[in-house]
C-alpha cells in the first residue's frame, strides 16, 4: 500500500527544485526505514525514485 510522505512534502514546499532538494527529500523519505531479510534493496529503490521523481519536474520552487 504506497504511504504518502507528509513530512518530506512540507520539508520541499518553497524549496528549489534542484539537486539538494531532491538529495534532501530522499534522505528523509527512508528516514527510519528497518529492512526485512531479503528487502534491503527497497531503502535505496524508494530513496532514488523520490531524487528521480524531483529531478524530472521543471525549475521553479515546489508550493503547497
Amino acid at each position: 500500500t504506497p504511504k504518502r510522505l507528509a513530512n518530506v512534502e512540507a520539508a520541499i514546499v518553497g524549496k528549489a527544485r534542484d539537486e539538494a532538494t531532491a538529495d534532501m527529500a530522499g534522505r528523509m523519505a527512508v528516514e527510519g526505514a528497518v529492512t526485512l531479510r531479503y528487502n534491503g534493496y527497497k531503502v535505496p529503490l524508494m530513496r532514488n525514485l523520490v531524487k528521480r521523481a524531483i529531478r524530472g519536474s521543471e525549475g521553479g520552487t515546489w508550493t503547497s
